[in-house]
């Protein structure tokens, strides 16, 4: 159910991603501010993290479970009455709190039905299936831009995020269980002040492993900011500057997504078999070469071979960094502090965008990505020699 709902969701958001360009021509608006849709989106999850990772942790996740793809329908159906930029900036910024809180609410309901050697392969399915959504979503934009309308586009998200919600009443409880929340007072857990007070939550973790903790931070920040950065700046790249049409952007996105489709089961694997690392170093190196290659590139031809690279990257990754954060924290606090490295992370995918269109404004949309690509590398560094191999092996019983 889960799988299903996370890929239904990023079905909608990837069919935002073709219709940039668009913006750019039919609102008349630059290229730096049609890149701000994806930062009003970042930054509405960046918002709504704080309170998500307490009430996960106080009352539960299936409320937000089914609440959130609701208030994501309700938002994007209003614009698509009158898709203004204002509107549709507003829109997105309530779209992008909502699914933050859904995500968190998806991954703490996942981590409580599984053991620890799983983690992997579940947050690799989780990631895999939302990446498969926008994979899908990317085609299905673009041609819907081609043959009907942007706000065709629209409706067609609000719909899909309106069965989402209907699809997750059928869900089960989550975590935390009855018995656990019985032993809280109401008021207690709502000390919201606790959240701000980053020394004492972190303090709740063993010390051994904080070190970890901190490097992970900064890797979801990176990763954050350039999954975003790519989802904003290469539709500008190769739709306005290279003048692809929208189904050729889609497509690029759809080539991407099939290969991390693919890499769902042998990521979940490398994860839970190898090693947490054995997938985050790589994976954020590579980027960081697909990167220096982008501004070389004219053709569909060249620029899918990096996006075959850059799905393979994607796919490594998938819940390699989420495994190992769930490794580390005590399930008391799960949902606060991973709502803390969400937070701090999301500024990343607030500033990808918004760090991508002030380099584009000031000369072309290609010369972004030569400024991100050493921040992914001195990031692959810091994973492989700051931060700890946190998988537990079992081993085998042998009679």
């Amino acid at each position: 159910m889960l799988y299903l709902s996370s890929f239904v969701l990023s079905l909608g958001q990837g069919m935002i991603l073709p219709a940039l360009p668009f913006l750019v021509s039919e609102l008349g608006i630059s290229v730096a501010a049609a890149a701000q849709v994806i930062t009003a989106y970042a930054l509405g999850r960046f918002l709504a993290l704080v309170p998500a990772g307490v009430l996960v942790d106080r009352i539960g996740a299936r409320a937000a479970v089914i609440a959130t793809p609701i208030l994501i329908a309700a938002a994007i159906l209003a614009v698509a009455a009158a898709p203004t930029y204002p509107a549709l900036l507003a829109a997105m910024l309530i779209a992008g709190g909502a699914e933050g809180i859904w995500n968190l609410s998806r991954e703490i309901a996942g981590v409580g039905m599984v053991r620890p050697d799983q983690r992997g392969r579940l947050m690799s399915g989780f990631m895999g299936s939302s990446a498969a959504g926008m994979a899908l979503g990317s085609a299905v934009g673009g041609l819907l831009l081609e043959i009907a309308s942007f706000r065709a586009v629209l409706l067609l998200y609000g719909l899909l995020s309106l069965g989402v919600g209907a699809l997750s009443v059928f869900g089960r409880e989550s975590v935390p269980a009855r018995a656990e929340r019985a032993a809280r007072s109401f008021g207690d857990g709502f000390r919201w002040r606790s959240m701000l007070n980053v020394p004492k939550l972190i303090e709740e973790i063993e010390p051994g492993l904080r070190r970890t903790f901190m490097v992970l931070v900064v890797a979801t920040f990176v990763m954050t900011m350039y999954r975003m950065f790519v989802q904003a700046m290469v539709p500008l790249y190769a739709g306005s500057y290279l003048h692809f049409s929208p189904s050729q952007v889609g497509f690029l996105f759809s080539i991407m997504g099939a290969v991390l489709f693919a890499m769902i089961i042998p990521a979940g694997l490398i994860i839970d078999k190898l090693g947490r690392k054995w997938a985050t170093v790589p994976s954020t190196a590579l980027p960081a070469l697909a990167f220096v290659l982008m501004p070389f590139c004219d053709t569909f031809a060249q620029l899918a071979a990096l996006f075959v690279l850059l799905g393979i990257a994607n796919g490594t990754s998938l819940g390699s960094i989420a495994a190992s954060t769930y490794d580390v924290l005590p399930a008391a606090s799960r949902g606060r502090l991973q709502a803390l490295r969400r937070t701090l992370a999301e500024i990343g995918g607030i500033s990808g965008p918004l760090l991508g269109g002030m380099v584009a404004g000031a000369s072309n949309p290609g010369v972004p990505f030569l400024v991100v690509a050493p921040i992914l590398l001195l990031s692959a560094l810091w994973i492989a020699f700051g931060a700890k191999e946190t998988l537990v092996k079992v081993p085998r019983h042998t009679p």
